[in-house]
């Protein structure tokens, strides 16, 4: 099954608050995992911090690639493939 999220053309801003937001879902969770009873091997919490730290890497560059662009709009395309 596939669960599309994003499928569109979005104004510049638009798609940056998108994305803003689908990365902050993906960001709380982690810190979830991170300060939930039954999360303290260290290397899980290591490996939620780490993945903390790409998602906000990934999305700073995401921001300049939409801002560098002289598109005024930004395609977006998301999909979760569950299976």
């Amino acid at each position: 099954m596939i669960l599309t999220l994003l499928n569109g053309h979005f104004e510049k801003q638009a798609a940056i608050a998108l994305l803003e937001a689908l990365t902050a879902v993906k960001i709380n969770y982690h810190e979830n995992q991170i300060h939930a009873d039954s999360y303290h091997h260290e290397e899980d919490i290591k490996m939620s911090e780490s993945r903390i730290k790409a998602l906000e890497r990934d999305l700073k560059e995401a921001i300049a690639f939409c801002h560098a662009s002289d598109q005024p709009m930004i395609d977006l395309t998301s999909s979760i493939t569950i299976g």
